[in-house]
């Protein structure tokens, strides 16, 4: 790998030199988890091409990349199996690529509510379905 990376403008065509001090790279292998690498800011449909991979950059700022689907000629299919199979399968996967979305870290998306009390909400859970019985008595 060079001292830079590149970056593609969808609009513009263009392309940019990034270099490492600028991505958080260094030539140290032994950096620890902590350590902070800052974000670099891109323009909303700015194609971002890093390590051989095309990232398109979305208004809210998370990315789409596409990697390759599943190989046509599966090896699967080779194996050779000595009772036949019954009958085709219904199923069939698509070979197009995979579209990837950038996700929150589970740090960020934090979906515990430390707000609710889970006994209390089933106990309310079987009140209301109670209530709804006696109320087809009525």
């Amino acid at each position: 790998m060079g001292n830079s990376q590149n970056i593609v403008d969808s609009d513009q065509s263009e392309t940019w030199s990034v270099p490492n001090s600028m991505t958080g790279e260094t030539d140290d292998d032994d950096l620890c988890s902590d350590d902070y690498i800052p974000a670099i800011p891109f323009p909303a449909g700015t194609n971002v091409l890093y390590e051989d991979i095309n990232y398109h950059i979305l208004p809210d700022g998370h990315f789409i990349t596409e990697l390759p689907g599943l190989d046509e000629d599966s090896e699967d299919e080779d194996i050779f199996c000595p009772v036949p199979p019954k009958k085709k399968t219904k199923v069939r996967f698509n070979y197009d690529p995979i579209k990837v979305y950038s996700t929150f870290s589970v740090e960020d998306y934090d979906r515990h509510n430390d707000d609710v009390d889970p006994v209390a909400a089933s106990a309310e859970y079987e009140l209301k379905s109670a209530l709804k019985k006696w109320m087809c008595f009525l």
